[in-house]
């Protein structure tokens, strides 16, 4: 995701980067007609996979259908490593089902996760009081379905262990394709912000932003506009989540003009 601003100003041109924009279901197999209910032993977990569209999102929640039961369930998005269940990428928190009539629950993510484009991620939903607890999981694989944005699938394989206490496995056990966790995963697309540039003595260039909103880009420089354009990478650096980050280019005062652009890299 990139852009520019076409017209000239004196040795630059303004850029582009993208901000926050509405969240969105990036995957989903809450749809499948065959979830049913699947009693469980103390302290289980199950997980399945997703991967994302190729576009940087920022996790809002994740939702799963979970049976009735008195039990405290946690819900948490992991890295794929190998094909199971990895580094842990976000903790969506827990929730006390006790005696609650709710077939489907949503785990909000309380801080900004950042997902990476066309990546593999998993989902894992445990139980982490000392009351059995039953989970709904999708049992024959033959007919597993799911929704997804454009480039994002669902793939019906499943891990699953015993955690301790409060905490995961670790590691968790391959389990197959039979009883896979279905659940849904919204997030934030990133749109476009404008960047502003700030002429310094001695002819550098700064480019600051003001209202990003954290994650990775490269910065990019051209002489000019006419095809074809030959972008030349200045550096690369996150943003914070406040959206503050900074760049000199040192070397602005080698060109008459410079044009320049963010690029996801």
């Amino acid at each position: 995701m990139h852009g520019c601003f076409r017209r000239a100003l004196p040795l630059t041109a303004l850029i582009f980067l993208p901000s926050l924009a509405q969240a969105e279901r990036i995957v989903s197999s809450l749809t499948n007609a065959n979830i049913v209910d699947v009693s469980t032993a103390l302290p289980f977990w199950l997980a399945s996979p997703f991967k994302t569209d190729p576009n940087y999102r920022f996790l809002t929640s994740a939702t799963v259908p979970v049976g009735m039961a008195n039990a405290v369930v946690n819900a948490r998005v992991f890295s794929d490593n190998g094909g199971q269940p990895g580094a842990l990428i976000a903790d969506l928190g827990t929730q006390d089902i006790s005696g609650s009539t709710n077939t489907v629950w949503t785990f909000k993510a309380t801080s900004r996760v950042l997902l990476d484009p066309s990546t593999t991620y998993w989902v894992g939903l445990g139980n982490v009081s000392t009351n059995p607890f039953t989970i709904s999981v999708v049992m024959d694989p033959t007919n597993y379905s799911f929704a997804a944005v454009p480039g994002a699938s669902m793939t019906n394989l499943t891990a699953t262990g015993m955690g301790s206490g409060t905490n995961p496995p670790a590691p968790f056990d391959s389990f197959g394709t039979n009883a896979v966790l279905p659940f849904e995963v919204d997030g934030d697309l990133t749109g476009l912000a404008v960047l502003r540039l700030q002429p310094e003595p001695g002819g550098g260039m700064k480019v600051i932003s003001t209202n990003g909103t954290g994650y990775p880009h490269m910065i990019q420089a051209a002489t000019n506009l006419d095809p074809p354009v030959v972008w030349e990478n200045l550096g690369s650096n996150t943003l914070a989540l406040s959206g503050a980050w900074e760049f000199r280019d040192l070397n602005a005062t080698n060109y008459s003009r410079r044009f320049y652009r963010s690029v996801v890299p």
